[in-house]
C-alpha cells in the first residue's frame, strides 16, 4: 500500500454536497453526553484506494464549568478545532487552518444563539463535528434520528439526511476485537435529484459499544457517485492497555 505524508483536506467529508466546513447543532436533548474523559486521544487510519494517512484527535475538557469538550484533529496540512456543549452534544464553533508550504488559511465559524430543532432531529451546520456529535447517540434506545441543515433551511431542501442504528457488530482490528454500536447515514433525495437516491451508498460509523462511544471505524463514499469510498479506521487509543 502506498502512503503519503498527506492528510487530504476531504477526508473528513462524509458527503460530497457538504464540504464548506462549519459545525453541529443538535437540539430537544437529543443526543446526551457519552463522559469523554479529559485527555482522551486516538490515531485513526485513513485510506482512499491504496493512499493512506494518519488522523489525530485530542479531547479535553474546558470552561469555568468544566461544561464543554474541545476537540482537537490534525493531519499532516490541516488542523481543526470542534467545541462542543458536553450536555447535549451541541457543536458551537469551529476553526480550521490548513497549511501548503509558504501561506495558510484560517477559517472560524462561532454559533450564536441555539436554533431550536423538532423532538427527534439534529439540527447541522457541518459534516465534520457531526462524527464527534454521534458519539452521544442514544445507543441504548436507538431511534431514527432526522438530520437537517442550517445553512440551506428546512423548507428549500432537495435532500434529507438521517441517521439510525443498525444493531451491533464485532469490529476486528490488527492486535483487537472491539463490540460497536454500527450507524448508518443515508441520503433521500427530490426534486431533480430524485435519481441520484439510490446511487448515493450509505455511510457507515462503528462506536464502541462500551462507554465513552469512541469512533472505532468510518466508510463512506468521498465524492460523487462513482468515487472512491474512504474508510477511517482506529489505530491507537488512550483507553486501550
Amino acid at each position: 500500500m502506498k502512503r503519503k505524508d498527506k492528510l487530504r483536506g476531504n477526508a473528513l467529508i462524509l458527503f460530497f454536497f457538504f464540504s464548506s466546513g462549519l459545525t453541529a447543532l443538535s437540539g430537544q436533548g437529543v443526543l446526551k453526553d457519552p463522559l469523554i474523559p479529559h485527555g482522551e486521544w486516538s490515531i485513526l487510519s485513513v485510506t482512499t484506494d491504496d493512499e493512506e494517512s494518519r488522523l489525530r484527535s485530542r479531547v479535553e475538557i474546558i470552561g469555568d464549568r468544566q461544561d464543554t469538550y474541545s476537540v482537537l484533529i490534525t493531519g499532516p496540512e490541516e488542523t481543526t478545532e470542534i467545541k462542543l456543549r458536553r450536555a447535549d452534544m451541541t457543536a458551537f464553533y469551529l476553526r480550521n487552518l490548513r497549511g501548503r508550504g509558504e501561506y495558510s488559511l484560517e477559517s472560524s465559524t462561532l454559533v450564536q444563539g441555539n436554533p431550536e430543532a423538532r423532538p427527534g432531529e439534529i439540527r447541522i451546520l457541518d459534516t465534520t463535528s457531526i462524527i464527534y456529535a454521534l458519539r452521544g447517540y442514544p445507543f441504548s434506545d436507538p431511534k431514527p434520528l432526522r438530520i437537517t441543515f442550517l445553512s440551506t433551511g428546512d423548507e428549500s431542501s432537495d435532500f434529507e439526511l438521517s441517521v439510525m442504528s443498525a444493531g451491533k457488530e464485532n469490529i476486528s482490528l490488527r492486535d483487537r476485537t472491539l463490540e460497536c454500536y454500527r450507524l448508518e447515514l443515508s441520503f433521500k433525495m427530490s426534486g431533480v435529484f430524485a435519481v441520484f437516491s439510490k446511487m448515493v451508498p450509505k455511510t457507515r460509523l462503528w462506536y464502541s459499544a462500551a462507554p465513552p462511544h469512541y469512533l472505532v471505524k468510518y466508510q463512506g463514499q468521498n465524492g460523487p457517485p462513482g468515487t472512491p469510498m474512504t474508510t477511517m479506521e482506529i489505530r491507537e487509543y488512550s483507553g486501550w492497555r
